[in-house]
């Protein structure tokens, strides 16, 4: 009997630990989102309110790649030289 307590405990513990790292990954994503929110960017800027889990899901794959593509310069107002003139 104890053998079996003991098992159970076991895998309630692993849910348990899979659980905490979801809720850790769910929650830096939130933080992503409310940073873009911040900085003013809209991953769906294409005025689609509308869409399909899939379809949002590509959308927004596709924003971030091409933000991370621009680099952080893109993001910015303005840069030195803009500034300069």
């Amino acid at each position: 009997m104890q053998s079996a307590l003991e098992r159970v405990s076991a895998q309630v513990s692993a849910v348990n630990s899979d659980l905490r790292r979801y809720e850790s990954y769910a929650d830096a994503q939130a933080a992503l989102g409310r940073l873009y929110d911040t900085m003013g960017l809209d991953p769906i800027s294409d005025g689609e309110t509308m869409l399909s889990v899939k379809a949002m899901s590509r959308v927004v794959g596709r924003t971030v790649r091409n933000w991370r593509k621009a680099g952080p310069k893109s993001l910015t107002v303005a840069d030195d030289s803009a500034a300069a003139k």
